[in-house]
């Protein structure tokens, strides 16, 4: 799967923008295993993230306060970095729970990004990033 994402944040008090263009390279894999009425459904991505362009401008007073720092760029350091992307996903279907089209799902994804170098370090020296994980856990009913 190929997507451009392109990020565009107006903030107006105080007056500030910020823009971040990235292109992302996925490839996915999935199976479903039947057993009667039960299935489970495993899953693999792996992909990169490349940043295509990035800017921000804060206009406002304190740039060069904790929250503005810490908030503000820490967030656009993240979404303006290359990353190498992967994860895995499981899941469980039991059909015909309480008629021939009802069932119960449970699905866990894990997905983790890290960044194309070694040591990735924010330009001003004082963030720094090693790898961003989530966990999605989904789970219902259908009728």
């Amino acid at each position: 799967e190929l997507q451009k994402e392109k990020l565009s944040d107006i903030y107006y008090l105080p007056r500030s923008t910020q823009d971040v263009e990235n292109l992302y390279l996925t490839i996915y894999a999935k199976k479903n295993f039947f057993f009667g009425k039960n299935s489970i459904l495993v899953g693999l991505n792996a992909g990169y993230k490349s940043n295509q362009s990035s800017d921000i401008s804060y206009t406002g007073n304190y740039a060069d306060s904790d929250i503005y720092k810490n908030m503000v760029l820490r967030d656009f350091y993240y979404l303006s970095q290359s990353a190498l992307l992967g994860g895995f996903e499981l899941g469980y279907t039991r059909s015909g729970l309480f008629n021939s089209r009802s069932s119960l799902f449970i699905n866990a994804i894990v997905n983790s990004a890290a960044p194309d170098t070694e040591d990735w370090t924010s330009p001003d020296g004082n963030i720094k990033f090693n790898e961003f994980n989530s966990i999605i856990i989904k789970a219902g009913l259908t009728f």
